[in-house]
């Protein structure tokens, strides 16, 4: 599961040391396949690890439900890496997710430093089979499961929405005025920075986002048309899927867990001369 209480206080430790700062806006990133659910403005669970495995007999069920990969450009993934997977598994914790507000992991920290819940197209077009890249819905499983119903309203990326709480101000000595916005998938905070430069901006480029996941990212250049099928042609099989950029467009994108590799590499080779 995902320690929100030790992420808290580091936040709360972190923020402080920029209390001297002129500070004006936040904007929350985290990765993706992981939720969070509000019941009465507190927290409804804690939020799974997407390396949690569900009981095989729940997994296959929920597989069986699951829209085509050339719909959601989600492919199927093992553990809770598809963010539906882990849906089933909270819905008989909780009871249910009737009274609940579902929100991604980014919009978590945005509903906790600011008070308002929302969702954003980023986290979900994140190989979670709940979203259809080409027509920016829900998917129909997330539809007829209703689950579609239980996601916070959508909000853009850049959108404020609302500004730090009282109390967190007093905590971190930030001003209660700085402003909140809606937070981001961390591979696309990656992409939208990258467009930031003018080599890239509006062009036809690809982009590699490097962490704990290595992702490619096809930048589509800017008016650039959808293939006949609504989505580009790729091979599930081969670790590729569609993302959401912040404006809603599909990403053609591939992945690989590259982070861990260079972890173990790292803990299994000592490369004289060379610092870390």
């Amino acid at each position: 599961m995902l320690d929100t209480r030790a992420c808290e206080s580091w936040l709360v430790e972190a923020l402080g040391h920029f209390a001297s700062h002129p500070v004006q806006a936040i904007v929350p990133v985290a990765h993706g396949a992981a939720i969070a659910g509000l019941r009465s403005d507190a927290p409804a669970f804690t939020p799974p690890d997407y390396e949690w495995q569900p009981p095989a007999e729940r997994l296959a069920a929920y597989r069986r439900g699951r829209d085509a990969f050339a719909v959601t450009g989600s492919p199927e993934l093992p553990a809770g890496l598809n963010l539906g997977a882990q849906l089933p598994g909270l819905e008989a914790e909780t009871g249910g997710f009737a009274g609940i507000t579902l929100l991604p992991y980014a919009q978590y920290w945005a509903w906790w430093l600011s008070g308002a819940a929302v969702s954003e197209v980023t986290s979900l077009g994140c190989h979670t089979d709940l979203w259809e890249p080409a027509t920016g819905t829900f998917s129909l499983m997330a539809r007829q499961r209703g689950w579609a119903d239980r996601f916070a309203p959508l909000a853009k990326a850049g959108d404020m929405i609302g500004t730090l709480r009282p109390g967190l101000a007093r905590r971190t000595g930030l001003s209660p005025e700085v402003r909140i916005h809606a937070g981001i998938h961390d591979s696309n905070a990656a992409l939208n920075a990258a467009r930031g430069f003018a080599e890239i901006a509006g062009n036809e480029a690809t982009v590699l986002s490097t962490g704990t996941w290595f992702v490619a990212m096809r930048s589509p250049a800017m008016g650039a048309a959808l293939p006949c099928s609504g989505l580009p042609r790729l091979d599930e099989a081969r670790d590729c899927l569609v993302n959401v950029d912040a404006q809603g467009r599909p990403v053609p994108s591939a992945r690989w867990m590259g982070g861990r590799e260079v972890e173990r590499l790292g803990l299994a080779i000592d490369c004289p001369g060379i610092d870390g």
